[in-house]
């Protein structure tokens, strides 16, 4: 998958590449935007923690979101999520955990989804936005 680096979400601002042929036409058609290719992930589950960190390293978060996707594209997000607390939480602490690497403030999204065969969850971590002056 080829998407720009910004607002490359949910069937915009990306290419599906299923061979190496096509990377020429696909990097092209971003027009001079910064692209970055992240490999194709089949899932059975997805779901969003929003948190926020603090100047001093305090994270809170939002309940957990549950997303649909339909042909690979977020289609519905459900709030809470209808979902294990348990699972709810191990992704909320899987948030906190990397925002303890992270040097900034403000709110962040992170994507966790979890493989058919795998009973963990890998986590992608969205741009945040950051509170000026930190």
């Amino acid at each position: 998958m080829l998407k720009t680096a910004d607002f490359g979400y949910d069937g915009k601002g990306q290419v599906k590449l299923t061979s190496v042929d096509q990377l020429e036409a696909a990097w092209t058609g971003l027009r001079g935007a910064e692209g970055i290719y992240e490999a194709w992930v089949s899932f059975a589950q997805e779901i969003s923690v929003v948190g926020a960190r603090t100047l001093w390293g305090e994270f809170a978060a939002f309940p957990v979101f549950a997303n649909t996707h339909v042909d690979h594209i977020l289609d519905v997000t459900f709030a809470p999520a209808a979902l294990d607390p348990r699972l709810s939480q191990e992704a909320v602490e899987l948030a906190r955990a990397s925002s303890r690497n992270l040097t900034w403030s403000g709110c962040s999204p992170w994507k966790c989804s979890r493989r058919p065969t795998a009973g963990c969850w890998s986590m992608n971590w969205g741009r945040a936005r950051i509170i000026p002056g930190t």
